[in-house]
């Protein structure tokens, strides 16, 4: 259930610590016996790109988290996956996704998000998993002003606890939050809470996996800055922290002069002729800055 994580950074106001990771499961494109069992070994790798709303309770003197209905979960827990922890306070914030994916796959005219076979790398969209982690309010301008390091070394750490449950391969729009209530799945039903969850509250953080003592850095404005005189500087504005852009469009793109795709069935080998086309195309197009 752990998330194969690629970058963590702060975002420019400093409210929330931005994630990118993997759904790691893409990895595997093999069909022998041994990779079909594998597959089915990560499909919790899948199933974290999937929300679920949970509740607070207070027990024996501590705050857990109890799986729930979409109308009995708390305002900030309707449609989270991830327990967001910052040392050294020990205050805990629920994640929130960049993008719904169940939403996005139903958009698609996907009848699922994803299969119990696991060949699913036709969908492109379910291979990056987004999510924020929201930050305390109190420590939002320490980390956005990037006081929070000293002598380049970070003072503010995350734990990100993934919230576990089986995958849902049901409809994509089987369970959707109240906001797209309209779409839900009227053919099969909704997903039925009561009858897969009960009444279960998450393990303590103690007992469950866990990435620990993630270091917040800067935001990637404090430590990258402009040169000076560059006509582009980002200009904060004091009032609403809101920078404005460096670039009105930007792209990134993998590059490589020449690779092999899985099990050698293509071979590319001129990347290089390729990536100058690519970036004539685009500057043509209007693209200012490439990544």
């Amino acid at each position: 259930f752990l998330p194969w994580i690629h970058d963590v950074f702060p975002t420019h106001d400093g409210k929330c610590i931005q994630i990118v990771a993997q759904n790691k499961r893409r990895c595997r494109t093999g069909t022998s016996p041994d990779e079909k069992a594998i597959l089915a070994f990560m499909a919790p790798q899948a199933a974290i790109f999937q929300h679920v709303p949970v509740k607070r309770r207070k027990i024996d003197g501590e705050t857990r988290y109890q799986l729930t209905s979409h109308e009995e979960a708390d305002s900030d827990g309707m449609t989270t996956r991830f327990i967001c922890r910052f040392k050294p306070s020990m205050e805990e914030t629920l994640s929130t996704f960049n993008v719904d994916y169940d939403y996005a796959a139903w958009r698609k005219a996907h009848k699922h998000t994803f299969s119990e076979s696991g060949q699913d790398n036709k969908s492109i969209f379910t291979s990056q998993l987004l999510f924020k982690c929201p930050v305390p309010e109190h420590l939002q301008e320490t980390i956005r002003t990037g006081a929070s390091v000293e002598d380049d070394f970070a003072t503010q750490f995350l734990d990100i606890i993934p919230i576990r449950t089986p995958i849902r391969y049901g409809r994509s729009n089987q369970f959707f939050p109240p906001w797209y209530r309209e779409y839900q799945d009227k053919k099969d039903g909704p997903f039925n809470v009561t009858k897969e969850w009960g009444t279960h509250i998450v393990p303590r953080i103690k007992d469950s996996g866990r990435w620990e003592n993630i270091p917040i850095c800067a935001p990637s404005l404090q430590t990258f800055k402009p040169a000076k005189g560059d006509p582009a500087l980002v200009a904060d504005n004091p009032m609403t922290h809101q920078p404005e852009k460096l670039h009105r469009l930007s792209v990134c793109t993998w590059a490589s002069t020449g690779y092999h795709t899985r099990g050698q069935r293509f071979q590319v080998s001129d990347g290089a002729r390729r990536l100058r086309e690519w970036v004539h195309f685009n500057l043509l197009v209007g693209v200012e800055h490439f990544y």
